[in-house]
């Protein structure tokens, strides 16, 4: 069984039972589309439907280039799903390869088990999850539900496993109706889907075979149905003009001076745009119901070891797949930096300093991996941040990743604004406590503004927000 549930307009739920091969009538197909960025065209995409005996194949690809502060990279991704011919998942391959970074997770089924393989560029791990129900990879969701009858008011959901945050969460899927879409110049009949994966919606409209005739995300990404030369046809130029900046996207402009941002108390500025709640937990950060933002700057709580660690905060001491604070040549390193430190105040100053000055401030557009780092000594906020996020866990200290922005006026040499930003925070006290390795601050200054907390995946939530911040009467208090 798909271990699907199907929400009929009635609200009854039922299974979706065995499906064969025969009855998902399934043809051996290969698909393009353009992707494209703000209406501006940045790369291409394949997929290829295959089906034998015994199995059904799905492989894909992608070709982009982005920019990240001004350098232009090229990014690949493939995979390779294999599906029996009840269309369970028996196995697949995935990975990222871009400038610096490189990122592949193979696995497969076995006895209500996945066995993971995760390589990034100088480390490899083994994990195993235990399954309650089957599961999908993303790429093959569209080509499965368009073999039922698809009504609107249907609700789809669909296990899924998702190769780059080594997790599994449902998959919603929301039939909306058919609609008329604009494919290559010419109106075709669609049906028009919102895929809901981790509280992100994309609007997609595929025709009855499953094709994907449009994808838009929420932060300007488009996938549109194309022939090969369409799709292979957009500029190769190396001077990337014509290409947005990933940056552009999260950028807010700021007309008020923030001075010696070191000195300032207290930030305040109206939030609007988003409708999305910010973390509750932030101690240091305020949002009241005139979406008036407050910001105080942070003091280190008394370090007291007699607070418990909540066990809903314990999960913030354990290794992740791209946070190995339980490598030996991690732990090695935090211990000898932290040294004779007893207090966390100075081991954080300790390990942030290191970090900062260890780390070149690089954009990287790949999966951050804190081994990587410590080997290739490059990356950008997201790089400095698991490395610190590992070295901290490995010496016992609760330590979580946020995504958000930070003011910015001439640190950079940027246009003043709001900017995207990643930097952890460290529990101390029943508090936590922002750190900035990439900025070498220590506690981090009040013009951060956490957007999403929690673990890597965690900080995919940052999308919400992105492209559609507003921030004025800012307001600096010193």
């Amino acid at each position: 069984m798909f271990g699907w549930l199907i929400r009929t307009e009635s609200g009854m739920a039922v299974d979706v039972a065995d499906l064969t091969r025969s009855q998902l009538a399934l043809a051996d197909e290969t698909e393009w589309h353009g992707i494209y960025l703000k209406g501006r065209k940045i790369g291409y995409a394949q997929s290829t439907t295959h089906t034998g005996d015994d199995r059904v194949l799905f492989t894909g690809l992608a070709n982009y280039r982005v920019k990240t502060m001004g350098v232009l990279q090229t990014i690949n991704t493939e995979y390779r799903i294999e599906l029996s011919r009840q269309m369970q998942m028996r196995s697949f391959k995935f990975y990222i390869d871009a400038p610096g970074a490189r990122f592949t997770a193979a696995g497969s089924v076995k006895d209500d088990q996945l066995h993971v393989s995760i390589e990034t560029g100088h480390h490899a791990d083994q994990v195993t999850i235990s399954l309650t129900e089957p599961i999908q990879l993303p790429f093959v969701v569209r080509k499965l539900i368009s073999q039922r009858r698809l009504k609107k008011g249907q609700t789809f959901r669909i296990p899924v496993y998702d190769p780059v945050t080594h997790e599994v969460a449902d998959m919603m899927i929301d039939v909306r109706g058919e609609e008329q879409v604009e494919v290559n110049g010419f109106m075709a009949p669609a049906i028009h889907l919102v895929e809901k994966f981790r509280d992100l919606p994309t609007d997609v409209w595929i025709d009855h075979d499953g094709h994907t005739l449009l994808e838009k995300g929420g932060t300007g990404f488009e996938s549109r149905q194309e022939s090969k030369q369409q799709a292979l046809a957009f500029s190769r130029e190396k001077s990337g003009d014509q290409f947005l900046d990933l940056v552009a996207l999260t950028f807010v402009p700021l007309t008020t001076d923030l001075g010696d941002p070191s000195t300032i108390k207290q930030l305040r500025f109206r939030l609007g745009g988003v409708s999305a709640e910010l973390p509750a937990d932030e101690a240091y950060q305020h949002r009241n119901a005139d979406n008036i933002v407050v910001i105080d700057a942070v003091v280190f709580p008394h370090d007291s070891s007699s607070v418990e660690l909540p066990a809903e905060l314990v999960r913030f001491l354990r290794a992740e797949s791209v946070v190995q604070s339980d490598d030996p040549k991690i732990r090695e390193l935090a211990k000898k930096l932290v040294g004779t430190a007893r207090s966390r105040t100075e081991q954080m100053q300790r390990l942030a300093t290191w970090v900062s000055a260890y780390v070149a401030d690089v954009p990287v557009a790949g999966v951050p991996s804190a081994l990587d780092v410590l080997s290739t000594r490059k990356g950008d906020c997201n790089e400095h941040t698991v490395l610190f996020t590992a070295l901290a866990r490995a010496v016992g200290i609760p330590t979580r990743m946020t995504a958000g922005l930070v003011a910015l006026d001439d640190a950079k040499r940027l246009t003043p604004g709001f900017y995207y930003h990643a930097w952890p925070e460290v529990w101390i006290n029943g508090l936590w406590v922002p750190i900035d390795p990439t900025l070498n601050q220590v506690p981090a200054y009040p013009t951060h503004l956490a957007l999403a907390t929690g673990s890597f995946a965690d900080q995919s939530k940052v999308v919400h927000w992105i492209n559609q911040v507003e921030i004025d009467q800012v307001e600096v208090i010193r």
